[in-house]
C-alpha cells in the first residue's frame, strides 16, 4: 500500500503505512463509545478534521504520530473555519483518538502529557430554536391529527409526549411501546450518554399518549381500503360511524352480564330467578 502524506504543509506528518483496523486509534476510540448517535457525531467530527489535514478519511490519519504541535495547529484550523461550538466537539473527538493511541502504547507518556496541555477555544453561542407559543401548539396539534386516521392518532401522542416531556429528538424516535408506563403517566426515556432516566407527563399529554385508535379513524381506513372518495368515501365513513356509535353499548354488555351473573352467584339465585334478576341487573346497568 502507498504511503499517505497529507496536502497541508504546516500539518504534514512523516509518511507512513495504514495502521489495521484493530491499531487504528481512532476507530477503536469510535468503538468504545457507548451510543449510536456519539458513535456518529464523534465519526463526523474525526472525518471534518482528516479533511481539514488533507487525508480522505479518518481512517487514513497517523494519529499516532500526532504530537502537541500538531493539536495546536489543527486547533487555530479549526477555528478559522468553524464557531467555536464546532471546534471544541472536533477537540474533544481528537484528545479521545489521542489518548486510545496513548493506551495502545503508540503515544509516547511526554508527548501524551503535552497534549493534555492543550485546551479548547473559549466561547459560546446560543443554541438553536425556541420554545412554541400555546397559539402555535394548538393548530400544529390539529393539522397533525386532522385526519383521524392510524398515523394521526400516533403523531399526535408523539406531539404530546415531546410537548409534554421536552425529549430530544433521538430520545423520542427511539421510544416504544413498554417506555409508556400509563398508571404513572411517565415514559423511561433513553438519553445521551446511554443513561436511563424517568421523565412525568401532563393529563392532556398523557391522555394523547393512551388515545386509543378511534372509529373514525378506522372507518377513514375502510375507506381507504375500499378506493372510496368524494360523496362516497363520505357516505362510507358518516354510516360506519354510526354503526360503530351504536355497537359501544352492546360491547359493554358482556362485562355488565358478568358481573350481573357474579351477583346472583352471591345471591345464590337460580333458574328463573336467577335470569330475571340477571335481566334487570343488565338493564339497570345500561341506564
Amino acid at each position: 500500500m502507498n504511503n499517505i502524506v497529507p496536502s497541508d504543509p504546516e500539518l504534514a506528518l512523516v509518511p507512513f503505512q495504514p495502521l489495521p483496523p484493530d491499531k487504528n486509534p481512532a476507530l477503536l476510540y469510535i468503538a468504545r463509545l457507548n451510543s449510536k448517535a456519539s458513535r456518529d457525531s464523534m465519526r463526523s467530527a474525526l472525518h471534518r478534521v482528516a479533511r481539514m489535514l488533507g487525508y480522505p478519511g479518518l481512517e487514513a490519519v497517523p494519529w499516532h504520530l500526532f504530537t502537541a504541535a500538531h493539536v495546536r495547529l489543527a486547533r487555530a484550523k479549526l477555528a478559522e473555519r468553524y464557531p467555536a461550538v464546532t471546534t471544541n466537539h472536533a477537540l474533544v473527538a481528537l484528545r479521545g483518538v489521542l489518548r486510545e493511541s496513548f493506551i495502545l502504547g503508540l503515544t509516547t507518556n511526554e508527548d501524551w502529557n503535552r497534549i493534555q496541555l492543550e485546551r479548547g477555544i473559549p466561547g459560546s453561542r446560543l443554541l438553536a430554536g425556541r420554545a412554541l407559543e400555546q397559539s402555535e401548539i394548538t393548530p400544529l396539534v390539529g393539522a397533525v391529527g386532522a385526519d383521524m386516521g392510524p398515523l394521526a392518532v400516533r403523531n399526535v401522542a408523539l406531539l404530546a409526549v415531546l410537548l409534554g416531556a421536552g425529549l430530544r429528538r433521538a430520545e423520542a424516535v427511539s421510544l416504544d411501546i413498554n417506555s409508556w408506563d400509563p398508571s404513572a403517566r411517565q415514559i423511561t426515556v433513553i438519553g445521551k450518554g446511554n443513561k436511563e432516566r424517568i421523565m412525568p407527563i401532563g393529563a392532556a399529554a398523557a391522555a394523547a399518549a393512551s388515545a386509543p385508535k378511534t372509529a373514525p379513524s378506522s372507518c377513514e381506513a375502510k375507506a381507504a381500503e375500499k378506493k372510496l372518495a368524494g360523496a362516497a368515501k363520505n357516505s362510507f365513513v358518516k354510516k360506519c360511524e354510526k354503526d360503530a356509535a351504536a355497537a359501544a353499548p352492546a360491547a359493554k354488555a358482556p362485562d355488565a352480564t358478568t358481573a350481573c351473573n357474579a351477583k346472583a352467584a352471591e345471591k345464590k339465585l337460580a333458574g328463573a330467578a336467577k335470569n330475571s334478576f340477571v335481566k334487570k341487573c343488565v338493564a339497570d346497568a345500561g341506564k
